[in-house]
């Protein structure tokens, strides 16, 4: 795996990526279209910086590897019973904002089960302490898994406003929690790299299975209405949740030649499911 060395290397790298070694794990992230800049983190702990170079970077795609270490690699596993709905997991002290999350999911998602869970291992608690997710169960047999990060929004807020990320999945998945947290750490760094509406991110890998799907699209959550989408407390301060749509690289290059509003227009067209790995590209 390639890493930086200065703040003036051009970087290689395409995709965000958690390679696990024996010990550290390597991450190295961007966003494509909308931030020049990559990161990298080695095992020995050092840190760099650097612009990525478009073209040489389209020859030298970075893969995300699995966590072999992982017994619940098929899926997150099942939890111990809570009271209440909601599942325990080395549960961090419940500050407002995980409060008012934690509430604000329970009102918009009635009834569901909730699990508290840990994101993947990296330095994610370097930027995000108390980093988790809540992992939201299905409503009914074929319903979606729903995964929304908690954190986020203290990690990176200003004046009381930030965001929270949530990503929908046909089943539970170990890739589900590694693609939210990549997505936090990337999102809490320098302000710089603050992600919102519009955005693409790259995966570097199919979302789940071979699907033609390898980038996410930060979009409003239309799928659970404009109630879910705000989520307030304290007399003000508020998370604004947004939706990782799984999107292929054809849907990409639309976006950025056509508009943010021309590509959901043809999302609606085809009806799609935006849940389904196996989805025809609309591009």
């Amino acid at each position: 795996m390639r890493t930086l060395s200065t703040p003036d290397d051009t970087a290689l790298f395409t995709s965000s990526c958690v390679l696990r070694m024996k010990e550290p794990v390597v991450i190295a992230s961007f966003v494509d279209g909308d931030v020049e800049i990559v990161e990298a983190h080695t095992p020995d702990g050092d840190t760099g910086e650097g612009r990525l170079d478009r073209e040489m970077a389209r020859g030298d795609e970075t893969p995300l590897e699995y966590f072999p270490d992982e017994s619940a690699r098929g899926g997150a596993g099942p939890a111990p019973g809570a009271a209440d709905g909601l599942r325990h997991h080395d549960r961090m002290p419940n500050t407002a904002a995980r409060s008012a999350l934690l509430d604000h999911l329970r009102t918009t998602l009635p009834g569901r089960v909730i699990d508290e869970v840990s994101g993947a291992d990296g330095p994610i608690e370097e930027r995000v302490p108390g980093f988790r997710v809540f992992r939201v169960h299905p409503a009914y047999p074929g319903d979606w898994w729903l995964y929304v990060t908690s954190g986020c929004w203290e990690a990176a807020q200003h004046d009381g406003h930030g965001v929270e990320f949530f990503l929908a999945a046909p089943r539970d998945e170990r890739l589900n929690l590694e693609s939210l947290t990549m997505n936090a750490y990337y999102h809490c760094g320098p302000a710089r790299q603050r992600l919102d509406v519009g955005h693409t991110v790259p995966i570097g890998r199919p979302w789940l299975d071979d699907s033609a799907c390898d980038h996410y699209l930060v979009s409003l959550p239309y799928p659970l209405g404009p109630e879910f989408e705000i989520c307030e407390w304290n007399g003000g301060s508020h998370a604004r949740i947004l939706w990782l749509l799984p999107i292929t690289e054809a849907e990409k290059d639309f976006r950025r030649e056509n508009g943010l509003e021309a590509l959901e227009a043809r999302f609606e067209e085809h009806e799609i499911d935006p849940a389904d790995p196996k989805r025809a590209s609309v591009a």
